[in-house]
């Protein structure tokens, strides 16, 4: 006979049932308060300002809202004073929903219609390369005008902050030409023509895999570890008959100790190297670079001694580096005051080069490199705390070139 202790207990019918859907209740509960908490509504915006030979005076404005942290919405217009008609007008319009902590999505989806450079630099934008303009320096980039619709899913839960999209894209491009050279010093004698692109439709697919900082910008103040590889395959018009692309690009930055490894500011190699090519046939829009200075601006990652426009071509290959040896040159040779005052020694090189695609007219042939670009020079960094000021020496032919960008900090 069992004792009334070991007498096994039956749960009434439905209480399992009830257990869940009170735990199912929790969760549901515990989620709507971490919604609760968020903040319902915030917003941001920025001026979109800038002048070049194509649009003249653009002014335009970007705004941001964003819905319980999960859902932004973008919205922007503007206005080109140099075009006419529809090209004048610019706007978009994007949403992106966010998943949340545990479900590392990102969906995208939008619509532009806008003036676009016809080739993407990491280093400068339009408004840099409006200073330059405006001042009588070359405009760095070509133009044309698109209208996209564009989706992207994109997965953000990789190792090292890395996030991996999927992009399609229809386009429909046209050509434009410049209209305008005027600068407030009146030192230009002439008008750069703008090239034209392949007209018509454009549909492309795009996977990008990104590894580091989500707004990596390489400005060159901290040491950065950033690596981004883009595969793009796409069909577009051309007279008489269609064609298609795949083009491969990758675009590495890093840095690596040296010596004096145990400091706070150890002396390091930093280093970026990009390149891309393709196959098939290459649409214009869809060329890459390898950066010059702008102006008398200077960063890393860009030839020192070729100033003024980029190489651009449908391939493209460039490696720079530099190694920071901090104060340990002041040090050594016993001078304390610039030591003390953190005024760093740098040593860099670089070596690029551009090559048209196959078949491309006089004026994007001449947009490429003749061979390679070589080039090594010197830096004295932290002057008045954020300057470097940088000499570099052509190799490969004559040429010198003296300038100035943000000091090393880290």
């Amino acid at each position: 006979m069992l004792a009334a202790q070991d007498t096994p207990t039956i749960a009434p019918r439905g209480e399992g049932e009830r257990s869940v859907l009170g735990l199912m209740q929790m969760v549901a509960q515990q989620s709507e308060q971490r919604i609760v908490d968020r903040p319902q509504l915030t917003f941001d915006g920025r001026p979109e300002l800038w002048y070049n030979r194509v649009e003249a005076f653009h002014g335009g404005v970007e705004l941001d809202a964003t819905f319980y942290e999960r859902l932004q919405l973008r919205v922007g217009g503007g206005f080109s004073s140099g075009q006419e008609g529809s090209d004048r007008w610019t706007y978009q319009l994007r949403a992106r929903l966010l998943a949340d902590e545990n479900q590392p999505w990102m969906i995208t989806a939008g619509h532009r219609a806008r003036i676009h450079e016809q080739y993407q630099s990491r280093l400068y934008g339009p408004f840099l390369n409006s200073l330059s303009y405006t001042f009588g320096g070359d405009d760095y980039f070509d133009y044309f005008r698109a209208e996209q619709w564009h989706g992207e899913v994109a997965y953000t839960g990789l190792p090292w902050d890395g996030r991996l999209g999927v992009e399609a894209i229809y386009e429909d491009a046209s050509s434009l030409d410049a209209v305008t050279g005027y600068d407030i010093l009146s030192t230009r004698d002439d008008l750069r023509t703008n090239p034209s692109v392949s007209e018509g439709s454009l549909v492309s697919f795009r996977g990008v895999l990104r590894l580091g900082e989500e707004d990596f910008r390489p400005r060159g103040l901290f040491g950065q570890r950033e690596a981004q590889l883009s595969v793009e395959h796409g069909f577009f018009d051309r007279p008489g008959d269609g064609a298609s692309y795949t083009r491969f690009s990758a675009d590495i930055h890093g840095r690596i100790p040296t010596f004096e490894r145990e400091a706070l500011r150890s002396q390091s190699l930093d280093f970026r190297i990009t390149g891309a090519t393709y196959a098939g046939t290459l649409p214009p829009q869809r060329d890459g670079l390898v950066d010059g200075t702008l102006g008398f601006y200077s960063p890393f990652g860009s030839l020192r001694t070729q100033r003024g426009l980029p190489y651009v071509g449908a391939e493209h290959v460039a490696v720079h580096y530099e190694h920071n040896f901090r104060t340990a040159p002041f040090r050594a040779m016993g001078f304390d005051w610039p030591a003390e005052r953190n005024w760093q020694v740098i040593l860099f090189g670089g070596h690029g080069r551009a090559w048209p695609a196959d078949g491309a007219d006089e004026i994007r042939a001449a947009r490429a490199s003749d061979g390679f670009h070589h080039e090594v020079g010197a830096s004295l960094s932290g002057l008045l705390t954020v300057v470097r000021v940088d000499v570099a020496l052509r190799l490969d032919e004559p040429g010198f070139g003296v300038g100035v960008a943000l000091a090393r900090i880290f």
